[in-house]
């Protein structure tokens, strides 16, 4: 709304107001009651009026003093233009190489430089890298190996398990290096009674295919040992026999150790076996016989 639109309201409210009140004062022969009524109307009416054209008012001189603050220019203070105007570089600080004349002088250059310097990088000291182990040994206790030793021999074909030794009565980790296509659970029994025969015995041989899986000497005697997980009788008894036959010939004394205690009664028809349990006891009656 312009100031023109609330000057004519104000107008138009003052005339309503006069026209209303004109019968009023000539009007003195009305009935009482009609002329209460009309006063009482015209006075709410009027009261209405005065409240618009009061708030019209207030309105335009809001109105008025915008207009004014736009026609004033902006003007920019002595301080704002004083501060673009000084405003500076911080100077680069140059050390100079120490002389007797001028051992600490310090130059400002406000040039940038060319050449920027990089600090190098210090790399750490290499650390020492311990492997003092066979590759070829086949059966190591991890916790008899340092953390070198143990990656050496993993990227080398070693594979970690957890087994109870046949001469320890908790849980220990060790890293075993397969053999063709043995198991686990045959080579290591196998390893673990190769290493309880090292304070026994000074010859002791590991055969793979044809010959026992050990053979050891006592007292100038040999003995040898059949390992078995229970595959080869399920597959094919005849191996078993065969072998069997072998052993009778090439070996006076021989014995199975079976990796489960419950494969015993099968083995038990073949020839004298035991339970890798029982390996300890069985190489100490031996040494007493021979």
């Amino acid at each position: 709304m312009d100031v023109s639109d609330d000057l004519f309201v104000i107008f138009l409210a003052i005339f309503y107001i006069y026209v209303l009140f004109e019968p009023i004062v000539n009007s003195y022969n009305f009935d009482k009651v009609i002329l209460l009524l009309q006063l009482i109307s015209i006075i709410l009416v009027s009261i209405i009026f005065l409240c618009i054209a009061f708030y019209i008012l207030l309105n335009i001189i809001s109105k008025l003093r915008n207009i004014i603050k736009i026609k004033q220019p902006k003007t920019k203070s002595f301080k704002s233009i004083k501060q673009c105007k000084t405003k500076r570089t911080s100077p680069k600080i140059i050390k100079q190489p120490v002389t007797k004349k001028n051992p600490y002088k310090i130059t400002q250059s406000t040039k940038p430089k060319q050449k920027s310097v990089i600090a190098k990088r210090t790399e750490p000291a290499k650390r020492k890298v311990s492997i003092n182990v066979d590759e070829y040994e086949g059966f190591f206790r991890m916790k008899d190996l340092n953390m070198d030793e143990i990656y050496y021999l993993i990227k080398k074909g070693y594979k970690s398990i957890k087994k109870q030794s046949i001469c320890s009565k908790r849980v220990e980790k060790f890293l075993l290096k397969p053999r063709y296509n043995e198991g686990v659970e045959h080579l290591f029994l196998v390893r673990d009674i190769a290493e309880y025969l090292k304070d026994i015995s000074d010859s002791i041989n590991l055969y793979v295919a044809v010959k026992p899986d050990i053979v050891f000497k006592m007292n100038n005697k040999e003995i040898a040992i059949e390992v078995e997980t229970g595959k080869v009788l399920k597959s094919s008894k005849k191996q078993i026999e065969n072998k069997v036959r072998l052993l009778n010939e090439n070996y006076k004394y021989w014995f199975f150790v079976v990796t489960d205690k419950n494969l015993v009664k099968k083995y038990k028809p073949y020839g004298d076996t035991i339970d890798k349990r029982g390996v300890p006891k069985k190489i100490r009656e031996l040494s007493e016989k021979y």
